[in-house]
């Protein structure tokens, strides 16, 4: 009868509240009907011992009861996963999390060394650990790990490894076992003890795995303690997935790594190694089993990092998934997520929710994205994601070539130094403008090549992609249609002139107006033509003479579009620039003359030669560039260019952020950060093809640019859902509005 009380409780819980107390009466009389008194007696008595808290300084208001821990941890109790999730969002800060926790009385209070710096390590965590006598002889541990506010340990997510287990989030759980082994040997706690652990998201996965351990007995590990499962009351919110079905053993599971003396981890928990050898150490885990069954894993179908791990690679959690659906609730949630700040509601009406999508593109004036009025449907939020997963594994393939691809390395890489200096490293990537769009360019061209291979089944040479590639972009920005079998270096030359120059004037120096040779710089009314000016003038300031080479290289634009200075902005076509762009191409023949290499020939005096054929004369020059020291190196093709590319972006930035005095030169941070982008610089290939496949693949047998554009914007637009939807204040506030026990007051 106590498990059908339970399930009562839950639809009184998720009813409107104005009938809640009516349900209750209803329900209690039909359980005393039937004979169930102690079902009555629970659903009568159920707030007794409730305890409302208001944190100091914090808006938020609780309620606790230590009589929520006589249940057995198996019986579903929504008043304890929404004091879980109001925990988990307050561990973002240290002295928050204290504070809730002596809110609750809960004793000695104490957290490990990840607390005391902001740049944690990779595979570790912040714990908030205390304690109390419950439940007549038993010692409560209360136990938060800190949710958000991450820095290095984001590069622990994508540690994923080959093994039963994720690498990274082991890494940390071990962390955690060794803290609380030592704080219940120093506490000298003994005899039987229950466990109450919760977090979010990373820290929902390290949760979920040190709850899995004190479930199954704690495999000896804990000296002078009894462990019973219906103890073991684990809650997590948005966890990413964490252990292989049907591959983990008890050793395996049971083991705990060792402290770990590198610096990365100066602040690790103390701890010897513990290998488990009992004697089921060879059997395989269940992770559903019945000891598990007090771990609750809270989760909505629009939260994309919860998705990771793949399920297609046999992921999951240990315990129970619980499937948030509070749509019906969602005007209530809006009221608790005030509480949380004004952000917290502001970011949810904008991005976060079950929303659908309207699909949307770039335009290429603003280089911003818009509406895409030629798309009438709409897609979700969650098909969406899931479109992207496909995509990005699409390349990555199975848990295996993860690892053994490079992808692994390359994406902790990324996600360790977003963790550190994301921001900064950015703006320092994009400020290269030239070698930034040069690295997109040619990683997009070998997408499109490897795409061609895997759907249509035909190879595209450097050349031919390259001739595609900038035709159908040309198209996409100017509104024209231009043929790759046929366009001319003239018809190029023209129609990227006219371009650029009719989105940009030129500013003068007060004291010279309209003196070209005193031009301080340029106005644009197009991005793109901003973007087409900067890599057209780096690709030839060597030709350029004279002592303001930007006019200069807006003064021939201006004669190859339209002729004549005074001319522009009128209407013209090719032929009032022609002579201007024929003294462009005679000087290239000059400068490149058929004893030393085919372009002079190819572009002759009037450009009528093609631009694939331009690509094949060019190729060797394509492929010279410099290495990050700043050498001549020549690249076996495309592909190959576009990874060094890649790679020397990220070390010329972190470079300029070390000369900037952002980060310090012989700094710890600094050397990890070194040793990421040396991982990304060596795995540039498998970072390319996993951000492609997340921003671009679709299946098909059509080259269609306008459906990768849309797919890209769409999903690039809404990039910050992936964290707001992934918020602890958003699930703490969706469990709030079903939760019966709020609103409270002290």
């Amino acid at each position: 009868m106590e498990n059908e009380n339970i399930k009562t409780e839950i639809v009184v819980k998720n009813a409107k509240k104005g009938m809640r107390t009516r349900i209750i009466l209803i329900v209690s009389a039909v359980c005393v009907a039937a004979g169930g008194v102690t079902a009555f007696l629970l659903l009568r008595n159920r707030n007794k011992g409730n305890r409302t808290v208001a944190l100091p300084g914090n808006s938020i208001s609780f309620v606790y009861n230590d009589g929520w821990f006589e249940k057995s941890s198996d019986l579903e109790n929504q008043h304890l996963a929404t004091l879980s999730a109001i925990m988990s969002y307050e561990s973002q800060d240290p002295a928050e999390a204290v504070a809730m926790l002596t809110a609750m009385e809960y004793a000695d209070v104490k957290q490990n060394g990840n607390a005391e710096i902001l740049e944690s390590s990779p595979k570790s965590v912040t714990v908030n650990v205390g304690h109390k006598v419950s439940d007549g002889d038993a010692t409560l541990l209360a136990v938060s790990v800190r949710s958000s506010q991450y820095s290095l340990e984001w590069a622990g997510n994508m540690m994923v490894g080959k093994g039963a287990m994720h690498e990274g989030f082991k890494g940390a759980r071990d962390e955690v076992l060794r803290y609380l082994k030592k704080y219940i040997a120093e506490q000298n706690i003994t005899g039987r003890i229950k466990l109450w652990i919760c977090g979010q998201g990373q820290a929902g996965a390290v949760s979920n795995l040190v709850a899995a351990y004190f479930a199954d007995g704690g495999y000896g590990y804990f000296e002078g303690v009894t462990i019973d499962p219906e103890d073991v009351y684990g809650y997590t919110f948005g966890s990413p997935r964490t252990v292989v079905k049907g591959k983990l053993t008890k050793e395996a599971a049971g083991s705990v790594e060792a402290a770990r003396q590198d610096a990365w981890y100066e602040a690790d928990s103390p701890g010897d190694a513990y290998l488990y050898s009992g004697a089921d150490a060879a059997d395989v885990i269940d992770h559903t089993a019945k000891q598990f069954q007090g771990i609750y894993n809270y989760q909505h179908d629009f939260d994309f990092l919860a998705q990771m791990p793949l399920a297609d690679w046999d992921y999951d959690l240990f315990g129970r998934n619980m499937q948030l659906d509070y749509s019906s609730l969602e005007d209530e949630m809006m009221t608790y997520l005030a509480s949380f700040g004004k952000d917290s509601v502001d970011s949810y009406k904008k991005y976060a929710g079950d929303a659908n999508y309207i699909w949307k593109t770039l335009d290429p004036n603003t280089f911003s994205f818009v509406e895409d009025t030629s798309v009438e449907e709409s897609i979700s939020q969650a098909d969406m994601y899931k479109s992207r997963i496909d995509g990005m594994m699409h390349f990555v393939g199975s848990q295996e070539n993860y690892v053994d691809g490079g992808y692994e390395k390359a994406l902790t890489g990324l996600a360790g130094i977003y963790g550190v200096v994301g921001r900064d490293l950015r703006k320092a990537i994009t400020d290269d403008s030239a070698a930034f769009y040069k690295a997109v360019l040619y990683s997009f061209v070998c997408y499109l090549e490897q795409w061609y291979k895997e759907e249509m089944g035909q190879e595209l040479s450097d050349e031919e992609a390259m001739t595609l590639i900038l035709t159908t972009i040309l198209g996409y920005v100017t509104g024209e249609t231009y043929d790759p079998e046929t366009i001319t270096v003239d018809d190029l030359l023209y129609v990227l002139s006219k371009y650029v120059v009719d989105h940009m004037e030129p500013q003068y120096d007060p004291e010279h107006p309209g003196d070209l040779t005193k031009v301080t710089g340029f106005t644009y009314s197009s991005k793109m033509a901003k973007m087409f000016f900067r890599m057209i003038r780096k690709q030839m300031e060597e030709l350029i003479l004279g002592e303001n080479p930007n006019a200069e290289m807006y003064s021939l634009l201006v004669r190859c579009a339209y002729g004549k200075m005074e001319d522009k902005g009128n209407v013209s076509g090719p032929e009032p620039g022609k002579t201007s762009r024929e003294q462009v191409f005679l000087l290239v023949s000059i400068l490149f003359p058929s004893s030393d290499s085919e372009i002079g020939n190819v572009i002759g005096t009037d450009g009528k030669g093609t631009v694939r054929k331009l690509y094949e004369a060019a190729m060797p020059l394509i492929l010279s560039g410099k290495d990050s020291e700043g050498k001549n190196v020549r690249y076996e093709n495309l592909e190959a260019a576009a990874d060094a590319l890649v790679g020397n972006l990220f070390q010329r930035a972190l470079k300029k952020l070390v000369k900037s005095g952002k980060l310090l030169p012989d700094d710890k941070k600094t050397q990890i950060l070194n040793s990421y982008v040396k991982d990304i610089a060596e795995n540039a290939g498998a970072l390319r093809e996993i951000l492609c496949g997340l921003l671009l693949y679709s299946s098909g047998d059509t080259f269609d640019f306008e459906e990768w554009i849309r797919t890209t914007a769409t999903f690039a637009g809404q990039r910050k859902a992936i964290l707001y939807s992934h918020w602890p204040q958003f699930y703490a506030a969706w469990l709030m509005a079903a939760d019966d026990l709020y609103p409270c007051e002290e």
